[in-house]
This record gives structure tokens, sequence and C-alpha cells, in this order.
């Protein structure tokens, strides 16, 4: 992020409009002195992708939904997205659970770059937030004693 985005940035201000913040960083970064936890991602092995697929979709009780033939594909396929980049069990995770809702009928094209795939992930997490109402007033009637 540049500076000016950076500092926009202040969890500390009263008027924040998020109570947690999730920063993604290659970075080891403080933030004023907050509190923050740091998680360092697991890794799965190119040549381990098979044996994670069918162990999480067995997991999810979802194995019957594919064919052997279909993990070996959607293997493939995950470390063409990846390229060179390390694969972490949560964008295993995220292609795989794409796979599931596509196998189910919720539609859409299986995304083929890593950051489609993060962007539609979000989408899916997204759609169970409710909208914020916005020009809406509170009051309370209570009188302080």
């Amino acid at each position: 992020m540049g500076e000016a985005t950076r500092s926009q940035i202040n969890p500390q201000l009263a008027d924040f409009p998020a109570k947690a913040l999730v920063v993604t960083s290659r970075l080891e970064e403080s933030f004023g002195g907050l509190s923050k936890t740091v998680i360092k991602p697991l890794q799965v092995e190119a040549n381990r992708l098979w044996p994670f697929m069918s162990a999480y979709l067995e997991a999810k009780g979802k194995q019957n939904l594919f064919v052997d033939d279909e993990y070996a594909d959607g293997s493939d396929r995950l470390r063409r997205m990846a390229g060179e980049r390390s694969i972490t069990v949560l964008l295993a995770r995220m292609y795989i659970d794409q796979m599931i809702r596509e196998r189910e009928g919720a539609g859409g094209i299986r995304p083929d770059s890593v950051p489609k795939l993060m962007l539609s992930y979000l989408n899916q997490l997204n759609r169970t937030i409710e909208p914020r109402i916005s020009g809406m007033t509170w009051r309370c009637n209570a009188t302080p004693k």
C-alpha cells in the first residue's frame, strides 16, 4: 500500500469503520501498539495436492461428487494457476470449495487466476453479510439516574 492509503488505516480512531481488521503483508509491521495475531499459512506441496483434495472432500462429506480424474484435473489446474507461488492450505481450500459449489449447481466458472479465486471467495463470504442501514437515527428513551 502507498503511504496515503496506509495513513488512513488507523483502528485507534473512534470513527474507524471496523472493529477488526485483517491485513496481509509480506513485511512484519507494527500498528501503533495494537494487538495483532500473526498467522503463517501452512503450505501444501504440489505433489501432495491430490491427497489433500481427497482428504478435504472426504472431511466435508463431498468425496462422491468427483471421480479420480477430476481430482487430477483440479490439482493440475490449481498448480498452473499458482505458478511459481507456493500453494497454501487456504488457497487449496478456496479452490476445492469453488469446485464443490460448481458441482452442486451454484453456477459460475472456476476462476483461472489466484486474484480471481480470492475475489470469488470474498464475494461468496460477503453474500452472507447483511447490508448496512444508513440514514437511521437510534435513540435511547431511558432517563439517566
